[in-house]
């Protein structure tokens, strides 16, 4: 009786060292100094103010810094302002000036990632990077500096140039997130739910415009798939880009049975208010690539990325493990989220569109109105 209960202590010991062992990612040890972070992003985008917070809550879900509210703050600037003046931590700290921002400004893009590389060199106060967006990823993935960098919200960073692959980072301060099949996914899902004969998509013309909507992926699919492509090519005219955009969709909304709403940095997710409605009126069953921001806008569909829950878990997971001492080129870069669907009922009613049951099913975001500029109301 005796050894049975030794035996029954013993591992209920091992049990509850193994629960409370420190991840590889969490805090280990004391630290000579805090770590200085600096941010550094290409533009204002969407998806990077929600990313940069719940990567910030997953770092202080981890013990990294204590919590702190985020939730009103709409802006990557406000939150940055945020952390740097009153987030607190044993480990890190959010560098105050060091919040840089290219405004998606072509012309003065070589200037500022210059002055910011030799600011890591020379001046040597920030000691990890976060990179949020494509442009941000080109700028620092050379061998100009060292600095531990983070790549994130890039849509596929091997066609950027940013990784050598799905398992090599030419740089070894470099790291990134790859999901190779995330937009093949996308089209196929699309297709399965859809099965529309015509797809339209909007592009900038360029490398970095075909990259950003993931013309290959889409080309891809199409051939097996056996639907064809109508594309919209736009000419990478900053003066016009916008504009261009949003008539190649209302021009798509006559050609196509369903469109696929793509990535691009010159508009925002309220900005599908000009086109979304003529799409909808045409009755066109649409897709996004961005994330449920467009769906709450009025596209029909797109992957629910929950707040980016399972992504911002990957990268604070990584950001954790180099603070520890490892090498982000070393970390690994693959990544892909679960298949949940985001859907707007109110764009299903407009375009005549009875949803599915199974559909249904898979749905992890539901939305019952369109949102607008002015309100969460859409006025048809």
């Amino acid at each position: 009786m005796l050894k049975i209960i030794l035996f029954i202590t013993l591992l209920s010991y091992s049990f509850l060292s193994a629960n409370n062992e420190l991840k590889d990612y969490e805090p280990r040890g004391s630290f000579s100094k805090k770590i200085n972070i600096g941010y550094y992003q290409g533009g204002d985008y969407t998806n990077y103010p929600v990313l940069l917070k719940s990567v910030v809550r997953n770092l202080a879900n981890y013990g990294w810094m204590d919590p702190i509210s985020l939730e009103n703050l709409n802006s990557s600037k406000e939150i940055w302002d945020k952390l740097q003046s009153e987030a607190k931590s044993d480990y890190i700290a959010f560098k105050k000036d060091a919040f840089y921002n290219l405004k998606w400004d072509s012309t003065k893009r070589e200037k500022i990632s210059n002055e910011f590389i030799s600011r890591l060199n020379t001046k040597k106060d920030i000691d990890l990077v976060f990179a949020l967006g494509t442009w941000a990823g080109q700028d620092l993935s050379n061998d100009k500096h060292s600095v531990p960098t983070f790549v994130m919200s890039v849509s596929n960073p091997i066609s950027a140039g940013i990784l050598e692959s799905s398992v090599s980072s030419k740089y070894k301060q470099i790291h990134a997130r790859v999901d190779e099949k995330r937009y093949k996914r996308q089209i196929t899902l699309f297709y399965k739910i859809i099965r529309f004969k015509k797809l339209g998509v909007v592009y900038e013309d360029s490398v970095q415009g075909k990259s950003y909507a993931s013309i290959k992926d889409i080309e891809s699919v199409a051939s097996k798939k056996g639907f064809e492509i109508i594309k919209c090519a736009v000419k990478s005219d900053k003066n016009t880009l916008r504009n261009d955009i949003i008539n190649c969709y209302k021009k798509l909304s006559k050609k196509t049975d369903a469109i696929y709403i793509t990535t691009h940095p010159s508009y925002k997710a309220q900005d599908l208010e000009d086109f979304i409605s003529k799409i909808n009126t045409n009755k066109i069953p649409t897709f996004s690539q961005v994330g449920q921001s467009h769906v709450n806008y009025g596209a029909l569909m797109s992957i629910s990325r929950a707040n980016f829950k399972y992504l911002s878990e990957f990268h604070a997971q990584a950001i954790g493990k180099s603070l520890n001492g490892a090498v982000p080129s070393k970390l690994g870069f693959v990544f892909e989220e679960p298949s949940k669907l985001a859907i707007n009922i109110k764009t299903a009613t407009l375009i005549d569109w009875d949803i599915p049951l199974d559909v249904i099913s898979i749905a992890d975001e539901i939305y019952q109105k369109i949102r607008t500029k002015n309100s969460l109301d859409y006025e048809e």
